[in-house]
């Protein structure tokens, strides 16, 4: 959000109005200050104070219609998002993601708790458990009715670092507790220029398009990558 921000205030970004406003879940999460230090309104509203799905999306909806806003960009926004936002603004909202998704074929390093450390902790496991594929994703797609579903518009490759096991024991657990935070490190400013790539792309009226040529994972790994999430689950509760 902060990139996206400052790259509008410098012209990076062209043929794109100001952010009308950022909304959190989270009044404590440190988009709400950095928003508020560049001078953009700042929303929080919490999923907790409505009954369902449907009215924390109306009240979204509302926040929106008010300010006119016509288009959203998701970056680090973790409640579902609710279909009758997702309806009202059908291929108008984009996530970004911290790892390879497969909107496809699925059986990815998306879904409900996957986020933030735990998607690079798991794809790292992945990478290590298979003793191949060193590589990991930034991730742009559109927003479905499911978590991390949506058809995927842009990706951003990196390298990760080759480490062999011969089994999952607490020197396993220590490295990654290591390198997932060097990862993430590092991936994070390929991520914010994704995202910014991409805002460009479709202010110029070109929605970016990708499409995998083959299963992110196939099924002799599906195994493999369940083993990992739970590894990143449990690392990173």
């Amino acid at each position: 959000m902060e990139a996206i921000l400052n790259a509008i205030k410098t012209s990076r970004l062209k043929n794109v109005h100001p952010v009308v406003v950022v909304v959190s879940s989270d009044p404590k999460a440190e988009g709400v200050w950095k928003a508020q230090n560049l001078g953009c309104e700042v929303e929080i509203t919490y999923r907790k104070d409505y009954k369902s799905l449907e009215e924390f999306g109306q009240q979204l909806l509302a926040i929106c219609s008010y300010r006119s806003v016509d288009f959203i960009s998701q970056n680090g926004w973790l409640p579902l998002t609710p279909s009758n936002v997702v309806i009202e603004y059908k291929n108008r909202i984009i996530n970004q993601h911290p790892g390879p998704l497969d909107s496809l074929y699925g059986n990815d390093f998306g879904g409900k708790g996957m986020y933030g450390a735990r998607v690079i902790c798991a794809r790292l496991a992945y990478s290590w458990l298979k003793r191949s594929e060193y590589w990991t994703e930034a991730v742009i797609h559109l927003v479905s009715e499911e978590f991390d579903k949506g058809e995927i518009i842009n990706v951003s490759r990196m390298k990760l670092p080759q480490l062999s096991f011969s089994k999952i024991d607490q020197v396993f657990y220590e490295q990654l507790k290591q390198y997932t935070p060097i990862i993430q490190d590092k991936l994070r400013p390929i991520e914010h220029e994704l995202v910014i790539q991409t805002l460009q792309a479709i202010a110029n009226g070109l929605i970016p398009s990708f499409h995998r040529k083959r299963r992110l994972a196939d099924l002799k790994s599906i195994d493999i990558l369940k083993q990992a999430k739970e590894i990143a689950m449990h690392l990173y509760p």
